[in-house]
């Protein structure tokens, strides 16, 4: 026999605020244990032109400033990289760069000879990935990307990629079995182009956050009035898509550096309205899952 339970409006009212309370509680409680938690930044850079004045010790301590338990780390040419590895190689998850200079950037792709050094440096064991490397569709025939790919295929290591779709395409034409970090929400931030390659490549392509905190809390040019709650589109596809995400700042200027606390600020603000496993998930076990707990 069904019973019913009549409530007057006293009782609805205190049923109500109790409901409202525990919501609040829950709320301040998530954002209490963000900023407590731990975070992997899966991209960043640090460079010799300034290690003069911000060396690898100052970097290590806008790192512990922030809460920052390790960093991915790339550089120009390599030694900056080197450098921080070898004085705190439990934290720094060294990437080989193919850039020997900034005007690397645009022409990599045409330097017959990158590959073999590629292969030179990573036989010594020191790194943990190759990247990051800028290219895009034009350039998806370069026999020196193919030549990288296979590469990290014959090491099997991960490939952090700056560029369109059409790379990655050509990436796991090259290789199936890619391991790749697609920079900055993909380069172009579009959840159904991201949900869409997401689902073709499922083992092996991941997203990384860097630079895009003003698009999941709200950006005046591109998604309305900037504001400190996160966008719940953006909430919906990092829950949908919860292990295949990493967070990171991308140190790419020394101005970066100097505020670095400040990013990661921003980076926990959001990741506190996600609900707790999925946070903790983008902010460092997707991250020890692709690139190991140790180097």
């Amino acid at each position: 026999m069904a019973v019913r339970i009549r409530l007057n409006s006293r009782q609805w009212r205190i049923i109500n605020m109790r409901t409202l309370l525990i919501c609040f509680t829950s709320l301040v409680a998530s954002a209490a244990l963000a900023g407590e938690m731990r975070i992997l930044d899966a991209h960043s850079h640090h460079e010799q032109e300034y290690a003069s004045i911000f060396s690898c010790t100052d970097a290590l301590t806008a790192m512990d400033a922030a809460g920052v338990d390790r960093i991915l780390l790339t550089s120009y040419g390599n030694k900056s990289t080197l450098s921080c590895f070898e004085q705190a190689p439990e934290r720094v998850i060294p990437f080989y760069s193919v850039y020997g200079s900034l005007s690397d950037k645009q022409n990599w792709m045409h330097q017959p000879g990158l590959v073999e050094r590629a292969r030179g440096a990573l036989e010594t064991g020191m790194y943990s990935g190759i990247g990051e490397f800028h290219i895009f569709a034009e350039e998806i025939d370069s026999s020196v990307l193919q030549g990288l790919v296979e590469v990290a295929r014959d090491f099997d290591l991960p490939l952090l990629l700056h560029g369109d779709a059409a790379v990655v395409d050509r990436v796991f034409e090259i290789h199936p079995g890619a391991k790749v970090l697609w920079a900055h929400l993909g380069t172009r931030p579009e959840i159904e182009l991201l949900d869409r390659m997401l689902r073709r490549y499922p083992d092996g392509l991941f997203i990384d956050t860097s630079v895009r905190d003003s698009f999941l809390l709200g950006n005046t040019i591109v998604n309305g009035p900037r504001r400190d709650s996160l966008l719940p589109e953006w909430q919906a596809f990092f829950i949908q898509h919860q292990d295949r995400v990493l967070v990171a700042v991308d140190t790419y200027s020394l101005n970066r550096w100097k505020g670095y606390a400040e990013v990661v600020t921003e980076i926990r603000k959001w990741l506190a309205q996600l609900p707790m496993p999925v946070a903790q998930k983008l902010a460092w076990k997707n991250g020890e899952a692709l690139f190991g707990t140790t180097n």
